[in-house]
């Protein structure tokens, strides 16, 4: 969810240079999407949903959401970080919405100052908070246990065993020391020792990548926006792992463009890029580029396991025949939606042909200052 449109537009201009050295490499998977009649039938994916679940999340008056900047779902938590003027909470739910604890404010053990992050250790049953130049670990209950020095990077991940820490080019970096100082990714393990680095500032980075990274079966993943390239965190190595190919790709803006300039010419020439709009569960991924300039978009889930896509081209200021938003957080084959009561009154008659009737029911009798509701859909292969 936390993405920099705003920049991605200034930092396009090496993208040709990229994609020709990537797709030489044999190690790198291209995921191609096809050009596409405009439609809002967005039954080219709904009929082939193998499962979707709802989970409502219990509104009360410590749990109440403003704003989900991240979410978490696990076999046992949801874990909510909720970031609303600067005013950051993290609230954890069980896995059917019913309110568990929620963070408090202040400068006491166990408390948020100022956090940048959250995440959660599932094999340790762990949720770690990433503060300003520390962690706060707590139990799966929000149950305080310590803290922990850390370094300066400002958005973490757990993968497995793998702590990832990242943060962007020019972000403080405190406490992490010469030899690591220069990069973009550090892998921990538990205790915070570091495995590895990797994307060093200024030679291997080019371009702006999403914060957001994937957590699958098949390990970590974040995309690089310029280079239209997802990314692959495993135990000892970062490497390319897919290349994106899409019709009617927007040209780089000139070198010589301010931030702002390049801003405005992306929204004033017709194209498409990705801008980093990705997820991914077990057995699928989700991808989305975006034409500024036209208000088009092309959304695209693609089946890992035989290579198959299916998309769809829709105008991006009309999403009513979309049941799901995009998903921001995936469990096992599952990707996860979350939906807010506005969001959902326009979409009560495609979610009564998709859920069932105890599930319809509890949606049409929502209360309008509610706590969102969280849809789980799967995919059966696609043919």
């Amino acid at each position: 969810m936390k993405y920099i449109n705003f920049i991605f537009a200034f930092l396009l201009l090496a993208l040709e240079s990229c994609n020709e050295s990537q797709s030489n490499s044999k190690s790198i998977e291209e995921i191609r999407i096809e050009e596409v009649e405009e439609s809002e039938n967005f039954s080219e994916f709904t009929k082939d949903i193998s499962d979707l679940k709802i989970i409502p999340l219990e509104t009360s008056e410590n749990s109440f959401i403003r704003y989900v900047t991240s979410l978490i779902v696990s076999s046992d938590r949801i874990i909510v970080f909720d970031q609303y003027n600067m005013e950051q909470q993290v609230k954890v739910f069980d896995i059917n919405g019913k309110v568990i604890a929620t963070s408090s404010r202040g400068q006491g053990p166990g408390e948020i100052v100022k956090a940048y992050d959250v995440a959660y250790d599932e094999k340790l049953e762990k949720i770690i908070i990433h503060q300003n130049g520390y962690v706060s670990i707590f139990d799966k209950n929000l149950k305080y246990i310590e803290d922990k020095k850390c370094f300066g990077y400002v958005h973490l991940k757990v993968c497995g065993d793998n702590y990832i820490f990242r943060r962007a080019n020019g972000q403080t970096n405190r406490g992490i020391g010469e030899e690591y100082n220069d990069y973009e990714i550090i892998v921990t393990d538990s205790e915070l020792n570091i495995k590895y680095a990797a994307r060093k500032f200024e030679v291997e980075t080019s371009s702006v990548s999403s914060f957001d990274i994937a957590i699958s079966k098949d390990g970590a993943s974040f995309v690089e926006i310029e280079c239209d390239t997802i990314y692959n965190i495993a135990e000892d190595k970062v490497s390319q792992k897919y290349i994106l190919k899409y019709p009617n790709k927007l040209a780089p803006p000139p070198a010589d463009l301010s931030v702002e300039e390049a801003n405005d010419y992306i929204f004033s020439h017709s194209g498409y890029a990705f801008n980093g709009i990705y997820n991914e569960n077990d057995t699928h991924q989700f991808i989305r580029i975006d034409n500024s300039k036209d208000k088009k978009q092309i959304i695209a889930y693609r089946d890992k396991n035989n290579k198959r896509t299916k998309q769809i081209h829709v105008d991006r200021e009309n999403t009513i025949g979309n049941p799901f938003r995009l998903p921001v957080a995936a469990l096992n084959d599952y990707f996860v939606s979350v939906l807010e009561y506005d969001y959902l009154q326009n979409h009560m008659k495609m979610m009564q042909e998709l859920v069932s009737n105890e599930d319809y029911n509890l949606l049409k009798n929502m209360d309008e200052e509610a706590n969102p509701v969280l849809v789980l859909y799967s995919f059966k292969p696609f043919e």
